[in-house]
């Protein structure tokens, strides 16, 4: 081996050296940990979301025609026009109502259940750690997506679907991806930082909806409503999420301080995990303010959500399905925008998460008010922009209650959260369903109305914080005090007689 071979040689062990290096910092600085494990697992949530929907619609139109004795190639997407045209009105409307409610089920199935599974592993999580409740919840979204492949291939009974978004929600589900993940990013931020960290993370999800809001529509156009190659999408994606969240990023609680938790096991685990929401302190309303904001706030973005393609294919607007995912996709990005933006310039100004909360609930309560009156396409996309500052909401009460809690309680604290955001899911899913056949348009401004309600317990929170400052500030006053006295004591020299 001459000198300029053993030079390059030498050259590549410290590039290798190098790489493994840097590899071992970003591992011990956490400074990517969870955000990839959301954004794919939400990929693959939205992608079923996305066409679930679809082929429920479209397996019971081809039924509802065959039952008619009209042939319909099999490669071939059903709309409403064309089956209102062929049959009937009544016949669309009745395939759709069964689409709706079939959908329903499965989200009261894996909700349900996933409300459970997550108050219960949630405090179990601050003694055993983050990452095995992380891990559990891709693997049950795994077998639950391998199991979807098999019934759309097979052409299964579609109930079948129920059972597995329940099996999804026995390992945990979406609850406690919340759960885990959020109870992560709290454990390794600063209170300073903590807002910004949950505002990425939160990103996460923004930028999942965005992707298959344009690609679940044009793939379905590309493919004439073939689902069995889009059944596979969700499935990559959880299997990847495995691998991912054992190896590549650490544990967020320390060994030492999972041991110090060791004598809560099972439900005196979960039992003190609901204790934290009956102390008796200033925080816990605050707690508990948050959490019925954040309620009324889930049960609006997915009522929205819910009633949303009902809005966009009917009078004034009449978008067609690659509008819809055009649209879908632009949402997802000016909100994923203004999370990006807002959330460093509040950190670097020093604007307070309860300020930033009031700023995006107000926003969103105008936003409703004007979709409630619109009429043209372009009104929309204005509006949208406008509502898109909504997004700070959640991660700024997502921050303030972590702020109210220890690093060794944060799984409790973000289990209770998760059921709570499942719930308000559930209730805005059923309550806006079956709204908006009365109301049509004007169900966005009972949005509205519902969207201002927040407003008034926030501004409590301002007054609850100045009160909690005043009295800390006092306290330390007093400590200050006290020792200065105390010291003048020792310096006084003792009288004898």
């Amino acid at each position: 081996m001459n000198g300029e071979q053993r030079a390059n040689l030498k050259q590549s062990d410290s590039e290798d050296v190098s790489c493994v290096e840097c590899y071992s910092l970003c591992w011990r600085a956490k400074i990517v940990t969870v955000e990839p494990v959301v954004f794919l697992y939400m990929l693959g949530v939205y992608f079923s979301l996305s066409f679930n929907f679809q082929y429920f619609y479209q397996r019971y139109a081809r039924d509802k025609l065959h039952a008619a004795n009209h042939t319909v190639h099999h490669h071939f997407c059903i709309n409403d026009s064309y089956l209102g045209n062929t049959l009937n009105d009544e016949a669309n409307d009745e395939v759709e109502a069964k689409a709706t409610h079939l959908t329903f089920l499965n989200s009261l199935a894996s909700m349900l259940v996933s409300i459970a599974v997550t108050i219960i592993m949630g405090p179990l999580t601050d003694q055993f750690g983050r990452k095995f409740a992380i891990v559990s919840a891709n693997i049950g979204a795994m077998f639950s997506s391998l199991l979807s492949i098999i019934v759309i291939y097979l052409e299964l009974d579609l109930h079948y679907f129920i059972a597995t978004n329940v099996i999804s929600s026995l390992f945990g589900g979406f609850g406690v991806i919340l759960m885990g993940s959020f109870s992560y990013i709290a454990d390794i931020s600063s209170h300073r930082i903590r807002s910004l960290r949950i505002g990425i993370l939160e990103l996460m999800i923004y930028v999942g909806s965005a992707i298959t809001s344009v690609l679940v529509g044009i793939w379905l156009s590309e493919v004439d409503c073939q689902f069995t190659s889009l059944t596979w999408a969700p499935f990559l994606c959880y299997v990847i999420n495995i691998p991912y969240a054992l190896f590549m990023f650490p544990e967020s609680l320390p060994k030492d301080q999972r041991l110090a938790k060791a004598g809560n096991r099972g439900f005196k685990a979960v039992w003190k995990g609901f204790m934290i929401y009956l102390r008796p302190k200033l925080v816990t309303v605050k707690l508990w303010i948050c959490l019925g904001v954040l309620l009324v706030v889930i049960i609006n973005v997915t009522g929205s959500t819910v009633i949303s393609t009902y809005f966009y294919i009917r009078h004034p607007l009449e978008w067609n399905q690659q509008q819809i995912g055009y649209y879908g996709g632009y949402s997802s990005v000016t909100h994923g925008t203004a999370l990006l933006l807002l959330m460093p310039i509040a950190l670097a100004v020093g604007i307070p998460d309860v300020v930033l909360a009031i700023f995006g609930v107000v926003c969103s309560c105008v936003g409703y008010l004007f979709i409630a009156g619109i009429k043209e396409t372009w009104q929309m996309y204005a509006i949208v922009s406008f509502q898109s500052t909504e997004a700070v909401v959640i991660p700024s009460l997502r921050s303030m209650m972590s702020k109210c809690v220890g690093k060794e309680e944060q799984g409790a604290l973000f289990a209770f959260v998760a059921s709570v955001e499942v719930s308000a899911a559930l209730i805005g899913s059923s309550v806006y369903t079956n709204l908006y056949p009365q109301l049509h348009q004007t169900s966005y401004f009972v949005m509205s109305v519902l969207s201002a309600v927040p407003i008034l317990p926030l501004c409590m929170i301002l007054v609850i914080e100045r009160v909690v400052r005043h009295l800390h500030s006092k306290k330390l006053k007093d400590q200050q005090l006290d020792d200065s006295t105390s010291t003048s004591d020792d310096k006084t020299p003792l009288l004898t007689n």
